[in-house]
């Protein structure tokens, strides 16, 4: 996993230089399980007008949404169930996908394949991620290569802080006194959180938890004493709500950990602020001798 880490400078350039052109539709579901769907609610919080949905309730229960519709296809493999389904249902669909040559890449149904050129991934979506959000990025009138520009400066960084939260979630799990751990994000950020609340947890066994501040301050804040809580903090509107709870969090025993996310605008932060976590993933698995992530199921999701 640590390899597939540090190519996401190389990835990220490779992404942005085959898709620089791509346009994506708007007002339109955008559809994907897990990372891809994170990686589109980022982009429904930069204010753009499209519909994240994931692809599971999609297909189930917004029936009144299939008929004539258009909609937008995110997943890695091409290969999972529940998208396949629901290019089955559509009329017309654009595929950002990892394999030109998947089963959802060739459907008959598709108008569009956006690339994420990402190569081969083994591990927990992290290189197919960074791909994800710069198609959508790119596909949605933004130009990420500021963000891009910080991926290739800062990996060394990104690293060192990863590795020592690592360190200190092994600390505490192993201490007899674990509360579990939440991982916050806002805006264009809690699709981050739920990022790294699910790579975390696939990749070391241990739960983790993502929400917005304000939904944890409205309710999960009691179970804080003796938990750890990862903010990612870009100087947000919900700066103020962040800056009143710590205190309240520290002094009811919580174990608080801020995330600034250095030198970058808020809407492109999301490319750079997962990358800690990514690394804290391998460091942490490597700590619980989980040498693969995939235990009780595999990396691609397929089912009848």
């Amino acid at each position: 996993m640590l390899k597939e880490i540090r190519q996401i400078p190389e990835v990220a350039l490779k992404c942005y230089q085959e898709n620089r052109l791509c346009r994506l539709p708007l007002g339109v579901p955008y559809l994907g399980i897990g990372s891809s769907y994170f990686a589109s609610l980022t982009l429904k919080y930069c204010d753009v007008p499209i519909q994240p949905e994931p692809a599971s309730e999609y297909i189930d229960y917004l029936t009144t949404w299939k008929t004539g519709q258009e909609a937008v296809l995110i997943s890695q493999s091409g290969r999972s169930s529940e998208l396949l389904w629901c290019a089955d249902a559509l009329d017309r669909v654009s595929v950002i996908t990892n394999d030109l040559q998947s089963t959802l890449a060739m459907h008959p149904h598709v108008s569009k394949v956006i690339p994420m050129a990402a190569g081969e991934e083994k591990y927990s979506s992290s290189k197919t991620y960074i791909a994800t959000l710069i198609a959508l990025y790119l596909g949605l009138g933004f130009d990420p290569m500021p963000a891009i520009g910080q991926l290739v400066k800062e990996m060394n960084q990104y690293e060192n802080t990863g590795k020592g939260w690592a360190q200190m979630i092994h600390e505490s799990y192993v201490s007899g006194k674990w509360k579990g751990a939440y991982i916050l994000g806002n805006g264009p950020n809690l699709g981050t959180a739920m990022q790294a609340a699910l790579v975390l947890t696939e990749s070391s066994g241990i739960p983790f938890q993502a929400m917005s501040l304000a939904q944890f301050d409205h309710g999960p804040k009691e179970s804080v004493p003796g938990a750890l809580v990862f903010i990612i903090s870009t100087g947000s509107a919900c700066e103020k709500r962040r800056a009143a709870l710590v205190p309240l969090l520290q002094a009811a025993g919580g174990h608080i950990v801020i995330y600034d996310v250095p030198y970058i605008a808020e809407h492109l932060s999301p490319l750079t602020a997962i990358m800690p976590f990514f690394f804290a993933c391998h460091y942490l698995a490597v700590k619980m001798n989980r040498k693969n992530p995939f235990v009780i199921g595999g990396k691609i999701t397929e089912t009848n």
